[in-house]
């Protein structure tokens, strides 16, 4: 005889926010309640782009969803109070009362939203073993452009612009050119998509290209339908961490936070042969 199939496995996921607010959601027809919380059956949340994503290997997961859910609102996403929220996805047997494995578990990093609907990445914890904690030796700087470190005010006309849409590309933009401003100066800056007077997403910026008349902008994912929607773009200068980037660029050479006298390994290698 062939294995049993089960059916009386659930979806749940659970969201915990830092200032100690939970809220549940299922994919059951009926509410579920379980460790003295109660899983909605009405969720705002999109479950199949998540289902499509979750597993032990991933690193993010792309979570959509709409506002008409009374518990998530919009003024809450835009005020950060889901910055750094806790989620975790798992089976749940409704039958047995037991659940039964976690498929995912993580933070909400970045966010966009418009148009009563909501788009939120999720790093999971395995994803945060790769992050560097403190300080290292590094041949590159290891503050980010116009934190406290840095020093630098990004918001100063000299590296902030405010260009006209032309259109939306698949993974970009174009938009009008800037004079003065050579090309590839925007690479690894940032753009901020702004639609009715507010900021609705954060992009960083992969390549910034120049054509005769207009400047193509990319990023390193594809732009949704609330990203598209926007009406207005600022952009910020970028900076590779270089210490040349921070001299000849920014001239904050007393702030660099690397060691740009290191020596490489090819310096090791000239060493063993002498």
């Amino acid at each position: 005889m062939g294995a049993e199939l089960k059916t009386s496995l659930a979806r749940c996921w659970k969201i915990l926010r830092s200032d100690g607010q939970s809220f549940c959601f299922t994919d059951h027809n009926e509410d579920i309640m379980f460790d003295n919380d109660t899983y909605s059956s009405v969720s705002p949340l999109n479950m199949s782009s998540l289902e499509k994503n979750i597993g032990l290997d991933t690193d993010n997961v792309e979570i959509s969803g709409t506002f008409h859910h009374e518990s998530i609102v919009e003024t809450d996403i835009e005020n950060g109070l889901f910055d750094q929220a806790k989620i975790v996805v798992f089976e749940f047997d409704w039958v047995l009362k037991t659940k039964n494995r976690v498929l995912f578990q993580g933070l909400f990093s970045s966010y966009s939203y418009g148009d009563d609907r909501f788009s939120v990445e999720a790093q999971s914890a395995f994803g945060k073993l790769g992050h560097v904690f403190g300080r290292g030796f590094h041949l590159t700087c290891d503050a980010d452009l116009g934190d406290e470190n840095c020093g630098i005010d990004i918001n100063l006309p000299s590296y902030k612009f405010t260009p006209n849409i032309i259109k939306f590309l698949e993974n970009g933009i174009e938009i009008s050119s800037i004079v003065g401003i050579a090309e590839g100066r925007f690479q690894n800056g940032t753009a901020e998509l702004i639609a009715n007077e507010r900021v609705i997403s954060k992009l960083s910026i992969k390549s910034d290209v120049l054509t005769e008349e207009t400047r193509q902008i990319t990023f390193w994912n594809n732009l949704n339908s609330n990203q598209t929607a926007a009406d207005n773009i600022n952009l910020y200068i970028g900076c590779d961490k270089s210490i040349d980037c921070c001299c000849q660029k920014f001239g904050n050479a007393i702030n660099f936070r690397g060691f740009p006298n290191i020596p490489n390994d090819d310096w090791i290698n000239v060493q063993q042969d002498n």
